[in-house]
């Protein structure tokens, strides 16, 4: 069903007001596999609030797949530069699986992550100084005693990552999943699909603008049906038909008006979608 989901950006415009009336606030954002009702969310947060100096916790998602490195690295891909400087982003997923975890400095926001490849993937073309969680390599612990230590550490010592970390250039690469140019044709993928059913592929403004070199297109949705190119902004749609638009984060989404995509369309993660050019 489409219901643009504005909550995450409500939150962090919150965060960014209570940043500008507090600046001694560190905001720390958690993105995870651990469940929203999780004992072991609970537990995590419950630690991040014993750390010492003023706090603000903004939950992202707890719903992460383990091996499906895609969903988070788009998630954090769209929404980390949106929060200030400073900002500790957290993301466990998938921490039992890696022998290796990074903390990554980009835009002076630092990233605590399994050495998995989330983190390259989600920052591509960003300039990341990546740097070994010390100790890392030895322990297998649950995130919150291998990432709180490390929290905590960067707060007492005025975010300096060489006091928790080691320089380290040979972080696990992934590459992220781009549109594919097949000549008349754009292949795209579906990467996520948010709890409505919505599904948002690999295509952002900036690639389409760069790569499609203005020519108007359609999106194939069925045997003989296609959906326009999206508008500058979401237009309300009648219900039960699908249609195209650009998510806040700039990456194409396709909707239906009181209904899944997902479910309808079979648009769920990892499918293929045709781009047509007229």
């Amino acid at each position: 069903m489409y219901v643009p989901s504005i909550a995450g950006s409500l939150m962090c415009q919150l965060t960014l007001h209570k940043y500008k009336i507090l600046n001694s606030v560190t905001v720390i954002t958690l993105l995870t596999d651990l469940g929203a009702a999780s004992a072991e969310l609970a537990s995590l947060k419950g630690k991040i609030s014993h750390l010492q100096g003023a706090l603000s916790l903004v939950d992202i998602y707890h719903q992460a797949e383990t091996q499906n490195y895609f969903a988070p690295a788009f998630l954090l891909r769209a929404y980390h530069r949106h929060f200030p400087e400073g900002c500790i982003h957290l993301v466990s997923v998938d921490v039992y699986a890696a022998n290796l975890h990074l903390l990554g400095v980009c835009e002076n926001r630092f990233f605590l992550a399994a050495d998995n490849g989330i983190l390259p993937m989600a920052l591509d073309g960003e300039q990341v100084d990546y740097y070994r969680l010390n100790g890392s390599a030895h322990v297998r612990s649950i995130p919150r005693d291998l990432y709180i230590p490390a929290i905590a550490s960067l707060l007492e010592h005025k975010m300096n990552p060489e006091a928790v970390a080691t320089p380290f250039r040979h972080a696990v690469k992934l590459s992220w999943q781009q549109p594919y140019h097949l000549g008349e044709f754009v292949r795209i993928t579906v990467l996520f699909n948010d709890e409505h059913g919505n599904a948002y592929t690999n295509l952002d403004r900036q690639w389409a603008e760069t790569h499609m070199n203005g020519r108007s297109w359609k999106i194939k949705v069925g045997y003989n049906d296609y959906l326009d190119a999206p508008d500058l902004l979401p237009v309300r749609k009648q219900g039960g038909y699908p249609f195209a638009f650009w998510s806040e984060n700039d990456f194409l989404v396709i909707g239906i008006q009181g209904a899944s995509a997902a479910s309808l369309l079979g648009f769920k993660r990892n499918y293929d979608i045709m781009i047509e050019f007229d």
